[in-house]
C-alpha cells in the first residue's frame, strides 16, 4: 500500500498529531520583535528614571552626576534606588530586598524564549506576553526602589 503524500509530517500511524520528538527541548525564539520590546521598554523606564532622580536627588554640587549614574543605570531594575543615593546601607538592603522578587520576574519571563512548547497556535504570541511580563517585572524594580530611596 502506499503511503498518503497528504498527511502531515507529525501524524503518527494511529492518527493523532504529536510534535515530532526529533526536535530539541530548548531553543532560541528570541527575535526582532523581542529586541524592539525590550529597547522600548528600557526607552521609557530610562525616560522615567531621569525625570524621578532629576526631581528627587537633591539640588547639590553632585547633582547632575546623581542624575546621570542614576539614569545610565536603569538597566539595573530594582538596584536604581541604591545607586542614586550612592549605595547607602538602608537603601542597598531595600534593593537587595527587592531583587529577588524582580529577577524572578525577569527569569519567568526569559525562560519560555528557550523552551519549546508544545502547543502551535498562539506560541510565539504567549512568549511575547511573558517577555513583556517579564521585563516589567525588572524594570518597575526602580521605581520601587526609589519609594524608600528618595523619600
Amino acid at each position: 500500500m502506499q503511503s498518503n503524500p497528504y498527511r502531515s509530517p507529525v501524524e503518527t500511524a494511529t492518527g493523532t498529531v504529536s510534535l515530532p520528538d526529533n526536535q530539541p527541548l530548548l531553543q532560541n525564539h528570541i527575535g526582532r520583535a523581542h529586541l524592539l520590546t525590550l529597547l522600548v521598554i528600557w526607552a521609557c523606564f530610562t525616560a522615567f528614571t531621569y525625570w524621578i532622580a532629576d526631581r528627587g536627588i537633591g539640588h547639590g554640587p553632585d547633582h547632575n552626576r546623581l542624575v546621570l549614574r542614576t539614569t545610565c543605570a536603569t538597566a539595573l531594575g530594582p538596584m536604581t534606588g541604591a545607586i542614586s543615593r550612592g549605595c547607602q546601607s538602608c537603601c542597598l538592603r531595600n534593593s537587595l530586598g527587592l531583587l529577588p522578587y524582580c529577577g524572578l520576574a525577569l527569569t519567568l519571563g526569559i525562560m519560555p524564549q528557550f523552551i519549546r512548547l508544545r502547543i502551535r497556535h498562539g506560541a510565539k504570541a504567549m512568549r511575547l506576553v511573558a517577555w513583556n511580563f517579564g521585563l516589567l517585572g525588572w524594570f518597575l524594580g526602580g521605581p520601587v526602589s526609589f519609594l524608600h530611596a528618595l523619600n
